[in-house]
């Protein structure tokens, strides 16, 4: 148990309130297309460029999805394996532990076996322990797959760009290895097989924004066209498409662009097919998510961090299971794991969080740019989310480190980045600087993780500061919220609401519209279990509606930070509110500033 250090909201810094420029030509066009004048706008501050291209980005086609065969290595890698499919050579498939590479393993099993014609006990699935083996294809996880198989192919999900000493063990123990990944790479790992990963240099594929899972299904695709034309028994095309549930949950949760045509069109389609519970796993837990329809929002609150707390706590086979559940019995079984592992997480996150973001404070107070923090007592598993809270209450780039569970010599960190700043450029500058502290890193731009010896984290932590101060000016820093502007009173309904929600999917590059108003309270309260969040009664020019505004406050013993009467300007989401099947409008606030 860490000890509970308490951290006042009030420490906060001032939330910035910025405009979203917007193209009036753009906009002007969609209009003529017929999106209304406030969806013209949320769009046109979001994308640029051709009107008919933006116009095919947002409800793309089948037929205007990337090439795969671009995809550097694929070609030969998709006769390997489906060699390896025809002859009946064992295939291993290893991936990451979080909900993009848990995904992407989960389609790559299901095509392999349903759509392509493996025997299911010819594919076996590792998955990495986040808490005893760290990240990527470390060497204690290259020696289970040894032990385990002979001879055959291994296909790397999510991971493997930067692990070419453990591919090479593999290789010379009789295995091919086929990586596919999508983090940023410096050098393909030479004894690879195949490399596949639109990150490469020379590779020809154009969106470099898709995510690992659709990665993988590119490759199985590939795989299934060779496997069609060698005559091999396989199932119609068609079915290829069956498993974008999986890539669109890999997609939304591991926050690559929505500005991708790709990614929009994997996460729409994923959502329908999710939206039809099209399997076991979503009938099992659609009732712990909102009413109504399961959006991209949904994936991310709500699914997401279910399967990725089973690996911050425990062993990540049993989100596996989850996904893969063959009926509902069975897969609410594994979804009462799952969810108990996110009670568990959240319990520890808060004693973190409260640490990290007192700490965060200290460090703000003393001018630092960059908060590389490390937590004696914190745990591996839940560092990366309390450095995206902290990243997202102070606006600054951000570096959570705890002690390795099996070396105490060794600490494990986690890093996340605001909007300015590159995570993976600033590592490959603390690397130049000190090319002996980082024994393993990699990630991209928004999200990184590093490994050091304990006694390097001052060093550490004093270059990643000096790198931040390199990238950044002190206009950067700071919480910032990005607005769409004012709502006229006759736009706070629910048909807004279902308006805008006609622009799903929503998330990074694409983000949710958020808006900004001034609003008489009229009545404020505490709600929740401890009373630290508030529910306002609102009033903007004779419009009355419903706010919420979430941990408001450290704890109920301290007052509420407003009050009746008081003139208040707000940025905030609208939304709907559907409690025993009745909708009414919300606003969630995101700050909130008094008159």
């Amino acid at each position: 148990m860490l000890p509970m250090k308490k951290f006042d909201p009030a420490l906060r810094p001032a939330t910035r309130l910025k405009h979203r420029a917007v193209d009036e030509s753009l906009m002007s066009g969609l209009q003529g297309h017929g999106l209304t004048s406030l969806q013209a706008r949320i769009v046109a501050a979001r994308m640029s460029g051709d009107l008919d291209e933006v116009i095919s980005h947002l409800n793309p086609r089948l037929e205007d999805m990337s090439d795969f065969h671009l995809l550097a290595d694929i070609d030969i890698a998709a006769q390997r394996l489906a060699t390896a499919v025809i002859t009946g050579e064992p295939i291993a498939l290893f991936f990451d532990y979080d909900m993009d590479g848990i995904g992407g393993g989960s389609l790559s099993y299901t095509l392999l076996t349903e759509a392509c014609g493996c025997k299911p006990d010819s594919v076996r699935c590792f998955v990495g322990n986040r808490l005893h083996d760290g990240y990527g294809l470390t060497e204690s996880v290259a020696e289970h797959i040894k032990a385990a198989q002979k001879t055959g192919v291994v296909v790397t999900i999510d991971a493997g760009s930067k692990d070419g000493p453990r591919i090479e063990m593999l290789v010379k123990a009789g295995l091919d290895v086929i990586v596919t990944d999508h983090h940023t790479i410096d050098d393909i790992p030479d004894k690879a097989f195949a490399c596949i990963n639109p990150q490469r240099p020379d590779c020809r594929y154009p969106d470099k924004a898709v995510a690992g899972g659709f990665v993988v299904w590119m490759l199985i695709a590939a795989t299934h066209e060779v496997l069609q034309s060698c005559g091999h028994p396989v199932s119609d095309s068609g079915a290829l498409l069956s498993v974008w549930d999986f890539a669109a949950c890999s997609t939304v949760a591991d926050c690559v662009s929505l500005k991708s045509l790709n990614n929009r069109m994997i996460v729409q389609r994923g959502l329908t097919l999710i939206n039809h519970n099209v399997r076991p796993c979503w009938q099992a837990i659609r009732p712990l998510l909102s009413e109504g329809d399961i959006n991209a929002e949904d994936i991310g609150f709500g699914i997401s961090p279910r399967v990725n707390a089973t690996s911050r706590i425990s062993e990540p086979d049993a989100a596996l299971h989850f996904l893969l559940a063959e009926n509902t019995a069975e897969a609410a079984s594994w979804l009462s794991v799952i969810d108990g592992n996110n009670v568990t997480r959240k319990q520890i996150e808060s004693e973190m969080k409260a640490i990290a973001l007192v700490k965060a404070a200290e460090m703000v107070a003393d001018g630092h740019y960059g908060l590389a923090i490390f937590l004696e007592d914190g745990h591996p598993g839940v560092q990366g989310i309390c450095a995206s809270r902290v990243t997202e209450a102070y606006g600054r780039p951000s570096f959570m480190f705890s002690p390795m569970v099996d070396d105490a010599s060794l600490i494990s960190g986690s890093a996340r980045s605001i909007e300015a700043f590159d995570s993976h450029a600033a590592l490959e500058q603390v690397q130049l600087k000190h090319p002996s502290i980082l024994q393993k890193w990699g990630g991209h731009k928004a999200a990184c993780g590093a490994t050091l010896r304990r006694e390097d984290f001052p060093v550490f932590a004093a270059a990643y500061e000096e790198v931040v101060r390199d990238q950044l000016s002190e206009s950067d820093l700071g919480p910032v919220v990005m607005s769409d502007g004012e709502l006229a009173p006759h736009e706070l309904t629910l048909s807004t609401v279902d308006s805008l929600a006609e622009l799903d999917p929503f998330g990074r590059g694409f983000e949710s519209p958020i808006f900004d108003n001034t609003f008489r309270i009229i009545d404020v309260r505490p709600v929740g279990k401890v009373k630290i969040h508030a529910q306002l009664t609102l009033l903007c020019r004779g419009v009355k509606m419903k706010g919420i505004w979430f941990f408001v406050r450290e704890d109920e013993e301290k007052p509420l930070p407003v009050m009746a009467g008081q003139i208040v300007h707000l940025a905030y989401a609208l939304s709907d509110n559907i409690y025993r099947g009745r909708r009414s409008l919300q606003i969630n606030i995101k700050s909130l500033v008094v008159l």
